[in-house]
């Protein structure tokens, strides 16, 4: 089951089709947030689900702070012990740092996903080494990983529903790389990056 929760008014952006920027700022006040959570387990046990996700939502959620967050998590896994919980802060990639750079270096493969997953990829692609495809069906998916060695993968919440994510994730993931022609290709993007990445 999905919790959607808006948790902050502000932005660092100014996009018209929800015109945040001529709103009061409000941030969610951590204790209303609790509350809603502790509501939760008896919701879950009455549909009878055991997974549920918790999606912040914006203005831009991380603008609400890292202490916000910690605490946030911290009370509803302790809440949500009995189930499997996931989260999703739906961000506008603007706010690519340091840390999330280092993060992308750690892992062989990553999903991003923001409202179209068009900003996110963009962003993810100008750290070096990164190779972001942004899929929308499972074709393309199975075949950005076969033929373009694609670390990340974007996708748009707006825009591809649940259950063909999930199918593209799979796809994306039980593919590999076929080298071979195809290596030569990365190679020269590797080459194109090297020579601008300076």
């Amino acid at each position: 089951m999905q919790f959607i929760i808006k948790v902050t008014s502000a932005c660092n952006l100014s996009c018209t089709y929800c015109s945040e920027g001529l709103r009061q700022l409000e941030n969610l006040n951590i204790e209303t947030y609790k509350r809603f959570v502790d509501g939760i387990p008896k919701l879950l046990r009455h549909v009878g689900h055991k997974n549920v996700d918790i999606i912040w939502h914006g203005g831009e959620p991380l603008l609400i702070g890292k202490q916000w967050i910690i605490e946030a998590i911290e009370y509803t896994n302790g809440v949500l012990s009995d189930f499997e919980i996931s989260y999703s802060i739906q961000t506008n990639a603007t706010l690519i740092d340091e840390e999330r750079i280092r993060i992308f270096k750690e892992f062989d493969f990553g999903i991003l996903i923001c409202g179209t997953g068009i900003g996110i990829g963009i962003a993810a692609n100008k750290v070096p080494g990164i190779r972001a495809a942004l899929c929308s069906d499972t074709f393309s998916a199975h075949a950005t990983r076969e033929h373009n060695d694609a670390n990340i993968l974007t996708m748009g919440e707006r825009v591809v529903g649940k259950g063909l994510a999930i199918d593209i994730v799979k796809a994306f993931l039980g593919a590999e790389f076929e080298g071979d022609r195809h290596a030569r290709r990365i190679n020269k993007i590797t080459e194109i990056e090297k020579k601008y990445s300076k």
